[in-house]
C-alpha cells in the first residue's frame, strides 16, 4: 500500500505542530523561505508551531511576527541536523523585521542557522517581548549570531552554540543595542567561539 508523504511525515511529527513540506519546503529547492514563511501564517492562525525535520536553504529571511496573544515559535528535531541554510545577505531569521512594531510571545528551538558566511544577523530581533533562543546552533555570520535592536523585554537565549560569528569588530556572537530601551535579557549557559567578543551591549 502506497501512502503520501505528507501522511507519513504527519506519523514522525509532533501533534499541534505545522510541517514546512507541506507547504511546499523541500531540500533541493534554492530559497524556502516563502514555503517556511506559509507554514509560520498557519501556524499563527491556528495556534500551532512551525516544525522542521531537515535543513532547507534560504536566501530571503524567516519572518516571525507575534502579534496579540498567539505564539510564534519554530522547533526542530535537533540543533545539527534540522534548520535552515542561509546564503542571502541580509538577515537569516527577523523577529519583527526593521521598522515593525508588532510584539507578542515567540520562540526558535533546536534548529541549526548556518550563515555560510553571509553579511547579516543569524536572529534579528526587533520590538519583541517574552521570546527565546533555546538550543540553537548558530554560526558563520559576519554579524551578530543573535542582534537586538529597539525595545525588547523578557527575552532568553540559552542552550546554544554559537561560533564563527561577529566576524565585523563592531560585533559580538549577541549584540544587544545600547540605548534603545532593551531590558530583561538573560543569556546562559551557552558556548561561543571564534567570534569577536561574546556579548555587547
Amino acid at each position: 500500500m502506497l501512502f503520501r508523504s505528507k501522511l507519513t511525515h504527519s506519523m514522525i511529527t509532533p501533534e499541534g505542530y505545522i510541517y514546512v513540506e507541506d507547504y511546499g519546503a523541500s531540500t533541493s529547492l534554492a530559497n524556502n523561505a516563502t514555503a517556511i514563511n506559509a507554514a509560520i501564517a498557519a501556524a499563527y492562525a491556528s495556534n500551532a508551531s512551525v516544525y522542521l525535520t531537515d535543513i532547507y536553504p534560504t536566501t530571503d529571511p524567516i519572518i516571525l511576527t507575534p502579534v496579540g496573544g498567539a505564539p510564534v515559535s519554530i522547533y526542530g528535531a535537533d540543533m545539527y541536523k534540522s534548520g535552515i541554510a542561509y546564503t542571502g545577505s541580509g538577515n537569516a531569521i527577523e523577529v519583527n523585521q526593521p521598522g515593525t512594531t508588532q510584539s507578542g510571545q515567540w520562540s526558535i528551538n533546536n534548529i541549526k542557522i548556518d550563515g555560510t558566511n553571509g553579511t547579516g544577523h543569524g536572529v534579528y530581533v526587533n520590538y519583541a517581548a517574552l521570546g527565546a533562543v533555546k538550543n540553537c546552533s548558530i554560526y558563520n555570520f559576519a554579524k551578530s549570531a543573535i542582534y537586538y535592536d529597539h525595545d525588547n523585554w523578557t527575552q532568553e537565549v540559552s542552550g546554544c552554540y554559537m561560533f564563527n560569528n561577529g566576524s565585523l569588530s563592531t560585533y559580538a556572537a549577541v549584540t544587544i543595542t545600547p540605548g534603545h530601551n532593551n531590558n530583561a535579557i538573560k543569556i546562559h549557559n551557552n558556548v561561543i567561539y571564534n567570534a569577536s567578543g561574546n556579548y555587547k551591549a
